[in-house]
């Protein structure tokens, strides 16, 4: 990507500093150095008064040398911009294959991977930085939340161990939960078996809540100052889009014979686990038809349904509202029939009732233990493991697993990215990259609010409201400062316990933890500053939340007979088209102000032109076609080719920068702005 430099930044920083910065740029690019950001700045006002005659030759060497840096970066720079080109290309025919044709050929996706792109890349190195600091070996005095996580990876990279114990600790849970009716024949005893009792044992577990009905605790969409109880439909085993389309669907029946597979493993006859499971898959399908299509949760307005809990249960009156709601809330909190809760899928509940009804108690203990196996198999021996393998190498396409130290360094940054953000901020992070996000995402903002003014398909009264909100988002850039507070981390992370042994034990533990924490929210008002909310530095991307509006910045074509659903990524294209344009607003502004740059070598364009190189280059991406189709099917973005082609497109101001004739595809004559 073309990485512009900050006159602003640039003179507010020493000579020294301006000299390292480029150095260690150089460093990066002909060594790979990796830890770049470690290396310490030396500020002149702390040294003593210098002899400028005897420095004099020095000072020229490091001044020569500074200047060698500064170009031996941007020939990087631009190298790795010419590498991802294809020139051959006609800009104004395919801007994204202009941008990402070099990158398309000559990328190879490893065996580990289903995709390579400008994210993954990073990732990349972001994960090979987290390992090194999380393999580090714990100190006495290291704050006790840095000694939890590293315990954890412990226990996820202690192969030894998980070989020794086998398949005992998910038995043993299966046991505790009631048993899973496949594995024990006519030893399963119906009438003793309740799906809302075996929910609650779920929750003491530790394992997910939501696979009849979702709960969840978020602010209120009408309120964003205080949170709500949600009532959703349940979390299926797999997408929706499949399950809908049946036993008749490739992957629905790779799905069905990995059930199959691993109730063997766990000691089931294979034709009786494959008469059982069929029912249970069956009734999966069911609840995939009774949800909502993703289509048709565009529209907040329509999925906010408030009623009391007494409205609740004389709508709904097979389910005990009361009971279910306190149990599952205990020991955090307790509501009473005046608890007003959000149903975002009435009907979902009304077909729910009526399907938990029909069912046999045996088929829907089957599908709950079904899926606690499903959620256990990550933190088992490498037999079943190998098994949930050859599913994903149908689904996704990979053709290789991923080292175990990869697996281990992601189940840490997922389930306990505030610490790893911590660790992270403390070793790598410059804050001059804080200072100069926090003033990009201001710019933007800056170019939104006059975009407001001037778009003409809004009334008046809705332009205020919209001004109003865009002047009110709140921005988190990068890092709270709370990450380098250890009492504010060991007071957030008091109750969890983590003790070396069972990596299985140790990733319920953890999401127990959780799930604690988040029912602490109900009776706690929304706090937008809070920092556990936005304390995951160590990620790469960026977004915004609508029900606190906010927006989050972190750190660091098809030729398969696919359709992209315009309806479900309608969203997510409108955020394309309107980020696009306040960026390009933004950086006008601020050539403005600071005058043209300077081109880079090798690469005979004007600053604009680059700016949308760079935008482009952002999503140069290649996927194995197992995963684009995945993507395509269950995702709310488009895929990557057409995030550029599209935005890029509608713009007329890219046309005039590349000096594009009106019909060609990247200026056709139909043009779509909503900003």
């Amino acid at each position: 990507m073309y990485l512009h430099v900050n006159p602003k930044w640039w003179k507010r920083h020493s000579v020294v500093e301006r000299g390292l910065t480029f150095t260690i740029g150089f460093l990066l690019a002909v060594n790979n150095v990796e830890n770049c950001e470690a290396v310490p700045i030396i500020h002149l006002s702390s040294l003593s008064k210098v002899n400028g005659v005897t420095t004099q030759g020095e000072n020229i060497a490091d001044n020569g040398g500074i200047k060698a840096a500064y170009l031996a970066y941007n020939e990087w720079t631009a190298s790795s911009i010419l590498e991802n080109m294809d020139p051959t290309v006609e800009p104004c025919d395919d801007f994204y294959r202009f941008a990402c044709g070099g990158f398309l050929r000559d990328t190879m996706i490893p065996d580990d991977k289903t995709s390579v792109n400008t994210f993954s890349i990073i990732s990349d190195k972001l994960q090979k930085q987290l390992r090194a600091s999380i393999e580090e070996e714990s100190k006495p005095d290291d704050p006790r939340p840095f000694k939890l996580l590293k315990t954890y990876y412990q226990n996820c990279m202690n192969t030894t161990h998980i070989e020794e114990e086998g398949m005992d600790p998910l038995h043993r849970n299966l046991k505790e939960l009631g048993g899973w009716p496949v594995l024990m024949i006519n030893s399963w005893v119906e009438e003793n078996w309740s799906w809302k009792d075996t929910v609650y044992k779920l929750r003491n577990k530790g394992y997910s809540i939501n696979y009849f009905i979702n709960i969840r605790i978020d602010s209120d969409y009408k309120n964003s100052s205080k949170n709500i109880i949600y009532l959703d439909q349940a979390t299926l085993g797999m997408s929706r889009k499949y399950l809908s389309r049946g036993l008749r669907d490739k992957i629905v029946k790779a799905y069905f014979n990995y059930m199959v597979d691993i109730a063997q493993i766990l000691g089931a006859d294979r034709d009786y686990a494959a008469e059982q499971l069929k029912e249970s898959l069956e009734f999966e399908i069911k609840l995939a038809n009774i949800s909502l299509p993703s289509e048709k949760r565009r529209n907040i307005t329509a999925l906010y349904n408030p009623m009391t809990i007494a409205e609740l249960s004389k709508r709904f009156p097979s389910i005990p509202w009361m009971e279910y709601f306190n149990t599952i809330l205990a020991p955090i909190t307790s509501v009473t029939e005046d608890e007003v809760v959000v149903v975002k899928a009435p009907s979902f509940i009304t077909e729910l009732e009526k399907l938990l009804v029909q069912t046999p108690k045996r088929v829907l203990a089957n599908y709950l233990m079904w899926r606690v196996a499903d959620s256990s198999v990550s933190y088992l021996n490498d037999e079943i493991r190998k098994q949930q393998f050859e599913f994903f190498k149908i689904v996704e396409g990979k053709t290789e697993r991923e080292s175990r130290w990869k697996k281990c360094t992601n189940s840490v940054s997922s389930r306990f990215s505030t610490i790893v953000g911590a660790l992270y901020v403390r070793k790598y992070f410059n804050g001059n990259a804080k200072n100069d996000a926090i003033e990009m995402v201001s710019q933007i903002r800056t170019q939104f609010i006059k975009i407001l003014h001037t778009i003409d398909w809004m009334d008046n009264k809705t332009r205020e409201a919209a001004l109003e909100k865009a002047q009110s988002m709140t921005t988190y850039i990068a890092y709270p400062d709370e990450l380098l507070d250890d009492k504010k981390l060991k007071k957030f992370y008091k109750k969890l316990e983590i003790s070396s042994g069972s990596y299985l034990e140790s990733a319920l533990n953890l999401s127990r933890f959780r799930k604690n924490n988040t029912f602490e929210a109900l009776r706690k008002p929304v706090n937008k500053s809070e920092w556990i909310s936005h304390s995951k530095s160590a990620i790469v991307n960026a977004f915004y939340s609508p029900t606190k509006n906010s927006i989050r910045q972190s750190l660091k074509g098809l030729k398969m007979g696919l359709k992209v659903n315009g309806v479900t990524t309608q969203g997510e294209n409108i955020a394309d088209n309107g980020g696009i344009k306040a960026a390009y607003l933004a950086y006008n502004e601020w050539v403005r102000r600071n005058g043209p740059e300077a081109q880079l070598p090798g690469l005979n364009y004007t600053g604009r032109q680059m700016f949308w190189l760079s935008a482009a280059n952002t999503w140069c991406s290649k996927f194995r076609p197992e995963k684009l189709k995945l993507r395509i099917t269950t995702r709310v973005h488009s895929p990557p080719e057409f995030r550029v082609l599209g935005p890029m497109s509608n713009m007329p101001e890219f046309s005039k920068d590349f000096n594009c004739p009106l019909g060609t595809k990247m200026n056709p004559k139909d043009k779509c702005a909503v900003w």
